[in-house]
């Protein structure tokens, strides 16, 4: 079709993937965690959770009753994360800097004393174990990272495609 034929994507070089991977480790600290979350919509639900975590309640229980977020029906488990120290914005991996800041904080096994508000959501964390950061060696993730990288290409190119056609475009009356 036009636009498949129309669409050139710029070529993904070895020096890109290369680039990219070292982008990433940039941002990666010497500690990953293995963090739980409970996300609510209000205070006081959140403090009904902090009062049970306190009593010993689990905490994948009340992730699976209570939790908003995307993982409650695995117990709040997220995937490891990491991140240079000190934190600066705009590179904690997308976690909002309040959790990252939380998260940092938390010795291993320990949930969050308070919650922490992220917009309306009111955010327990628990960090479940912390290890020295694991970085995937090069060839493992260089695959992964082209074809993220060619996707990339892909929508840039299109987005062009599309401009040229809608600068091209008369509108008749």
């Amino acid at each position: 079709d036009y636009l498949r034929d129309a669409v050139k994507p710029a070529p993904v070089s070895d020096t890109d993937v290369r680039a990219k991977d070292d982008l990433i480790i940039g941002t990666l600290g010497e500690v990953e965690y293995k963090p739980s979350a409970i996300v609510v919509k209000d205070a006081d639900t959140a403090q009904k959770v902090l009062d049970q975590i306190k009593k010993g309640t689990d905490f994948a229980q009340l992730a699976k009753q209570y939790s908003q977020g995307p993982s409650a029906a695995q117990g709040g488990a997220l995937n490891w994360v990491s991140f240079k120290l000190p934190l600066e914005a705009g590179k904690t991996q997308n976690w909002p800097m309040p959790l990252a800041t939380a998260l940092t904080q938390l010795p291993e096994g320990a949930a969050s004393a308070a919650p922490v508000q992220v917009d309306d959501a009111f955010w327990i964390l628990r960090v479940d174990a912390k290890r020295p950061t694991q970085i995937p060696p090069y060839d493992q993730i260089k695959d992964v990272l082209r074809k993220q990288l060619e996707q990339v290409e892909v929508q840039k190119a299109t987005t062009q495609v599309v401009v040229d056609l809608m600068k091209n475009a008369r509108i008749q009356q």
